[in-house]
């Protein structure tokens, strides 16, 4: 997946507070429900979307999800009806995918369709949401998770097709992950790296100014040749929660 031309500026605040090794995990709150501890991943990793303008962000789950959907539930919490195009826009202005398909939904035309586990997406806000944001809606049972460790598990094995030339990519790991290592098994074939803040790393020069992928964070990434299957190595993790008995309950 990728496409020739890319917004050229991404007009974004530095994220207040945040550490390059800050952890997204409140250690106080580990042996809590796991409901709870998605909720925490989930608010906290769309910080970036507290101000207006460009983003990208990057797509959390490890299966497809229309994109009304997914922003109608990420905006208005316990959303019941049907995705709803002018509540969107009052927030969204227009979100591209990496085939530079666009969901517009002042004109309720949407291009894109599913959202891809794996691929980044730049969304212009008309104004922030960081306010608004809430857990997203329950996994859906046919998709085999039922609790956090096996959501983390699953999203292990999403694997990304890099073209030739530019990309736009998701980072969906649990907790901060270094840009060096994340890329060093194709570092080869990577010439450059953009976060959100216009911020790079260029192998050529030894020059990491990004520090770590941040999860909900999206990238943009320019390769010298393709790259079919890239996995990111996130290790093992396993938390002490309770069950989640019932899936409609999970963000909840």
């Amino acid at each position: 997946m990728g496409i020739n031309t890319l917004h050229p500026n991404f007009s974004t605040e530095e994220f207040k507070g945040r550490t390059t090794k800050r952890s997204f995990v409140d250690p106080e709150v580990i042996s809590t429900p796991t409901s709870n501890l998605i909720n925490n991943f989930i608010t906290q990793n769309y910080a970036q979307l507290n101000t207006g303008g460009w983003k990208i962000i990057s797509y959390p789950f490890p299966y497809p999800m229309n994109v009304q959907e997914f922003l109608s539930q990420l905006i208005y919490p316990n959303i019941t009806s049907p995705p709803n195009d002018l509540d969107i826009g009052e927030y969204v202005q227009i979100i591209k995918n990496n085939e530079a398909d666009i969901y517009w939904p002042e004109f309720s035309f949407n291009g894109i369709g599913n959202l891809i586990p794996g691929q980044g997406y730049q969304v212009k806000l008309h104004k922030g949401i960081r306010d608004n944001i809430k857990p997203l809606p329950t996994l859906a049972p046919d998709n085999g998770i039922n609790t956090l460790n096996e959501y983390i598990n699953a999203v292990k094995n999403i694997e990304i097709d890099l073209l030739q030339g530019w990309n736009v990519i998701s980072y969906y790991g649990y907790e901060p992950l270094n840009i060096v290592e994340a890329f060093s098994p194709i570092i080869d074939k990577v010439q450059i790296i953009k976060n959100n803040d216009a911020k790079i790393y260029w192998p050529e020069f030894n020059f990491n100014g990004i520090g770590d992928l941040i999860p909900g964070e999206g990238y943009q990434i320019r390769m010298h040749e393709a790259f079919n299957g890239f996995k990111y190595f996130l290790t093992e993790t396993e938390f002490n929660t309770t069950p989640a008995a019932d899936l409609n309950n999970l963000f909840t």
